[in-house]
């Protein structure tokens, strides 16, 4: 998939997935903890340095448990 068409799928679903504000809330608060987990985990694990890989899993895990515990899920995943 192309920026182009990721970026245009992104848009298409953004007033079905952010219907509420707090849904909105908890996109913009949660996924720069997840971004920032994914990177941290990487360069843990690449540097054999365990604090950054697990503080990068913590920080990952946080960033998904927002979907885990929403209480309705717009998109299913397959």
């Amino acid at each position: 998939m192309a920026i182009g068409e990721l970026l245009a799928w992104q848009w298409s679903g953004y007033p079905k997935y952010h219907v509420s504000r707090a849904n909105l809330v908890l996109h913009i608060v949660v996924v720069p903890f997840f971004l920032l987990g994914n990177v941290a985990l990487v360069v843990g694990l690449v540097l054999i340095a365990p604090l950054p890989a697990i503080a990068g899993a913590a920080a990952t895990s946080f960033g998904t448990s927002g979907h885990v515990t929403a209480k309705s899920s717009i998109y299913k995943f397959k």
